[in-house]
């Protein structure tokens, strides 16, 4: 197996990127919230039991709704971004778009995969999922970190995508 590589998951606050990452290391989910407060680096294997597996280090970043000063010292060296949204909040696909703006303009060479997160509530959310596919180029996958759909697929399609012309 190669060295780890680094995916540093993005998203404003509240959008699901610690409970994601949890499902992707640890195959689990709590409903006991607790604040990311700058960075959590936390390794995982992706793919595991096949002979693709990839060693990763998740970075759960602290919510933000653009790049800022400080998230650009973590992102530096990452060969992948996970930028999740929240289905229940619309400002989050805005808040996500500013974010794709932001690393289109800084890092434009790393693959980046779009996450809807809380497909297991979809019936409720306040966003409509095609409505949200519409603003970006890449494709958008609906996940759940409270029932796992989705989620390791997306996290380990970033993976395949090539370096970005």
């Amino acid at each position: 197996m190669s060295a780890a590589k680094k995916i540093c998951v993005l998203g404003m606050f509240g959008a699901g990127k610690s409970s994601l990452v949890d499902r992707v290391a640890y195959d689990r989910f709590s409903a006991d919230y607790k604040t990311t407060i700058g960075v959590r680096p936390v390794p995982a294997t992706l793919g595991e039991g096949t002979p693709a597996a990839q060693r990763v280090v998740l970075w759960d970043i602290a919510g933000e709704s653009e790049i800022s000063r400080l998230t650009r010292t973590y992102l530096t060296g990452a060969h992948a971004f996970a930028i999740v949204m929240d289905g229940m909040r619309g400002e989050s696909v805005d808040a996500a778009r500013r974010i794709v703006k932001g690393c289109d303009a800084e890092y434009p060479h790393v693959p980046y995969v779009l996450l809807l997160n809380k497909a297991d509530i979809s019936g409720a959310w306040d966003v409509n999922f095609e409505t949200a596919q519409s603003h970006f180029s890449q494709s958008l996958f609906r996940v759940s970190a409270k029932d796992g759909s989705g989620v390791r697929e997306a996290f380990t399609e970033v993976l395949r995508e090539p370096q970005r012309p």
